[in-house]
């Protein structure tokens, strides 16, 4: 597994993103494909102010516990494959593509909105 560091640019803070904080937010527009995958993210939450789209595998293998991305249209395949402590995902309802296996084998996962989903 990798073990990340985030840096704040603006104090030069740097942080391990396996062992530091519980939430971590960004105001990213997009979360990259594979940003994280095998990553440990051990009981880690997420929240993505902005984004519009979550990439292929951007999550994959991780062990992170929920994500709020309320500006998500789109989540492309595989990107939270064998989440298997993911229990959450919040959505707004801009979400309307969910494409193969995003949340294939997150035997966790209790609660999605789908309402506005229109394609899967």
């Amino acid at each position: 597994m990798y073990d990340w560091k985030l840096i704040d640019l603006a104090t030069n803070d740097v942080n391990n993103i396996n062992t530091g904080a519980a939430t971590y937010t960004f105001s990213w527009s997009t979360v990259p494909t594979r940003i994280f995958a095998g990553c440990l993210l051990t009981n880690k939450s997420f929240v993505f102010t902005n984004a519009t789209s979550v990439g292929t595998s951007a999550f994959n293998s991780t062990k992170i516990v929920s994500i709020n991305i309320p500006n998500v249209s789109i989540i492309y395949s595989e990107a939270f494959n064998n989440c298997k402590q993911l229990t959450t995902v919040t959505t707004s309802n801009l979400i309307t593509t969910i494409q193969s296996s995003a949340f294939l084998d997150c035997s966790a996962l209790t609660t999605i909105d789908l309402s506005n989903v229109t394609t899967i």
